[in-house]
């Protein structure tokens, strides 16, 4: 078969999009394929995981289809997946997950990693654009990484690697729900014994909250609203008490400031009380705040 509207077809491109991160999910298939799990609906415990695999090599093949600006982007991770030292000197048990770990997080930062120079509104419109490839990418990373944690739990990234720790943490992030309300408990767990970060716990918090219809309590999650060209924080529980609440986490003063610098925003008590009533409005009026 040949090249056609941009698009790559035929069996010789397979296997060339099917790289050595994909052929990974092999690796994970034989190792876990004869472990006694759950049976999940009618399906046996081993076909189970062999359509989760299968799928999962499927949809990132289809999406390494997409001959487009977004595809030729070089990924921005290689320089710091070569830095990690405890990527690099993870045990043999543990380094067959890396390039699993790895595929699912480059599929996960495809349209959401905002690139450099690249404007709030550009990065926002390119997200939306590919919104239904994105729930799709989504719906299958979670099906490999929800396997991975049901197994090994929440991992150190002394035990996986950085990105490897941080990619777990984000594909649920990412999830519905009822997923999230799932793994929030084993977060909070996680962040006592030290194994997670308090940052992630406050965004998986904070996400739970606002799709519950409640205040957020960290003041980590936003919204872009496009007639301002500018983010917005999404409604504060108690607001002149964040800080202190984000110190008793284990987040440092500076931490807040820091964080909504990556959004060009400073926080102004005043000036977010005087803001609320127009936020709330427009967030009413919305069918899925998040």
């Amino acid at each position: 078969m040949r090249i056609s509207n941009g698009r790559i077809s035929g069996f010789e491109n397979f296997w060339k999009v099917l790289n050595f991160p994909k052929f990974a999910i092999f690796s994970y298939l034989f190792v876990n394929l004869f472990k006694p799990h759950k049976v999940c609906l009618f399906l046996n415990p081993g076909l189970g995981k062999f359509l989760v695999i299968f799928f999962f090599v499927v949809t990132q093949t289809a999406c390494a289809q997409q001959k487009e600006l977004d595809d030729s982007f070089p990924s921005p991770f290689k320089a710091l997946y070569a830095a990690d030292t405890y990527r690099n000197n993870a045990a043999d048990s543990m380094k067959y997950l890396i390039p699993i770990i790895d595929s699912v997080w480059e599929s996960d930062q495809k349209y959401r990693y905002h690139r450099p120079n690249e404007t709030a509104a550009a990065s926002t419109e390119r997200f939306t654009r590919h919104k239904k490839e994105v729930q799709f990418i989504d719906s299958v990373n979670v099906a490999v990484v929800t396997g991975i944690l049901d197994r090994y739990g929440w991992i150190d990234k002394k035990r996986i690697g950085i990105l490897e720790s941080s990619a777990l943490f984000f594909v649920i992030q990412h999830a519905t729900i009822e997923t999230q309300e799932k793994y929030l408990p084993s977060l909070r767990k996680a962040v006592i014994d030290k194994i997670e970060s308090p940052h992630h716990l406050t965004m998986l918090e904070d996400r739970v909250s606002i799709r519950q219809k409640k205040y957020q309590v960290y003041g980590t999650q936003l919204f872009y609203y496009p007639p301002d060209k500018r983010y917005y924080l999404y409604p504060l529980l108690e607001p002149e008490n964040v800080i202190q609440r984000r110190n008793e986490i284990g987040l440092d003063s500076a931490s807040f400031s820091a964080y909504l610098k990556q959004f060009n925003l400073e926080w102004d008590l005043a000036k977010y009380q005087k803001e609320l009533p127009r936020v709330e409005k427009y967030i009413s009026q919305l069918k899925k705040p998040l």
